[in-house]
């Protein structure tokens, strides 16, 4: 625990050095990355900050935030991003300190995200102007709304409507949630395409379908929408047993080397590529199959599997570190084209699901293993920096520590080593930027 505590430090020092107000540090060139104007990597740290007890670092947050954070900017944010970064930063900072202006801001940040639902069918559009709350799709989209990303803002809207005590925000999740759902075009029943109309009648605009990159966060968040109404909330549960089962039929595959993995689907034909980011679906799989009743097996026994493909993914590499994706040939698992590393969290995020469900020790050492290889991208001066190529050496470094460094990829360490009932499970659900969001009935005790 200590030790990643010292390093979220050294992230924090370089960012508070180099980068303060600012969204993200370019840690080697010392400078700056602004696309959201909100101070992005404070804002998604402060959580962090709070659990690991970095009492002064967290209140010179909280006063900047007091200070400084406006949303009358001339930027165009995406929804998604702002949402599970910011507002889900905001909340979960919010949830831990009783700090009440965190809550404030929350809620008239979300009054400017809410226009981007103003649809025929409910589902958002991607984008927003900060100033003119104008919205629009991406025009590589095709002018289409994506899966995960009009399907992962209702933790965070159900949490600031039970905080506020306006269900209005919650509203607006839930119609597109639903919208989502009850629009036809699904593969094999449980496994939805990644692009969608958001004017009525919706349709899905491909045949793409994934549980990686504009797919993910949908389907963590029918399990997790359920957990966070205390298993109360039916639909959310039923949609996630038919999509996970979907993908345990449909998506999962073994490879030539024993390796069991997570295939895309485009027009039906599966392509054998494994995105960083399906990393996620084993602990998914592995929270499902505790906190659901009467849950097959074969959900655990593929979370296991999964987590033990992304650790050798890591170690297959010259460097320690995962690639952004793996391709699986006759020849087994190999780093796929895409081998740079961006500071992602999604297998240490498993290995913490993993260790926390089961108390089985191997996964600690896996992450401590992760987390040792981490440090080859430490930057002296403050900072750390995704690389261009995993695979190569030296490392090459890509000059950018992402704002989901500290909040996700540094909190899942730290809580993997902490004790189960720091940020219980039991508690809390984390949204899709590893911000803890109290269970409804935890709350109202």
């Amino acid at each position: 625990m200590e030790a990643v505590k010292e390093a979220t430090q050294h992230a924090w020092k370089g960012y508070r050095t180099y980068a303060w107000g600012s969204d993200e540090l370019k840690p080697v060139s010392r400078s700056t990355i602004n696309n959201y104007g909100m101070g992005l990597t404070l804002i998604d740290s402060l959580d962090t900050l709070y659990i690991m007890e970095m009492e002064t670092e967290f209140n010179d947050a909280v006063e900047w935030i007091r200070s400084n954070l406006r949303f009358q900017t001339d930027l165009t944010v995406s929804v998604f991003e702002t949402t599970i970064r910011v507002v889900g930063g905001l909340l979960s900072a919010y949830e831990l300190s009783g700090e009440e202006v965190l809550l404030t801001k929350a809620t008239e940040l979300t009054d400017i995200l809410k226009s981007a639902f103003d649809s025929d069918s409910g589902i958002p559009f991607s984008t927003i102007s900060m100033r003119s709350k104008s919205a629009s799709n991406y025009g590589w989209a095709g002018q289409a709304s994506v899966l995960s990303e009009a399907g992962s803002v209702q933790l965070e809207f159900r949490s600031l409507s039970y905080f506020t005590g306006s269900p209005e925000y919650a509203d607006v999740g839930d119609k597109s949630f639903f919208a989502i759902r009850d629009t036809p075009g699904r593969v094999h029943g449980g496994l939805y395409p990644l692009f969608l109309t958001n004017n009525r009648p919706t349709r899905f605009t491909t045949q793409h379908v994934s549980v990686g990159a504009m797919g993910d966060s949908f389907y963590e968040y029918m399990l997790k929408l359920y957990l966070q109404t205390s298993q109360s909330d039916t639909r959310f549960r039923d949609m996630y047993l038919e999509s996970a089962s979907a993908v345990l039929d449909h998506l999962v595959q073994r490879s030539t080397d024993g390796y069991t993995y997570i295939a895309e689907m485009k027009g039906h034909q599966l392509e054998h590529t494994m995105e960083h980011l399906s990393c996620f679906f084993g602990g998914l799989l592995a929270l499902g199959a505790h906190y659901l009743e009467n849950v097959p097996d074969r959900h655990m026994e593929v979370a296991r599997e999964l987590a033990r493909t992304c650790v050798e993914g890591y170690r297959k590499m010259r460097s320690g570190i995962g690639p952004e994706a793996w391709r699986f040939t006759e020849r087994g698992m190999e780093a796929e084209r895409r081998s740079e590393y961006i500071l992602r969290p999604e297998t240490v995020e498993t290995l913490f699901y993993m260790y926390r469900l089961t108390g089985e020790t191997k996964y600690q050492d896996w992450g401590w293993e992760i987390f040792q290889n981490l440090d080859k991208l430490k930057v002296e001066s403050g900072g750390y920096s995704g690389v261009i190529s995993v695979d190569t050496h030296p490392l090459q470094l890509d000059d950018h520590m992402q704002s989901f460094f500290i909040a996700e990829t540094l909190k899942y360490l730290y809580l993997l080593f902490a004790p189960s009932d720091l940020i219980s499970l039991d508690e809390f659900v984390f949204n899709t930027e590893a911000h803890p969001l109290r269970k409804f009935a935890v709350i109202s005790q």
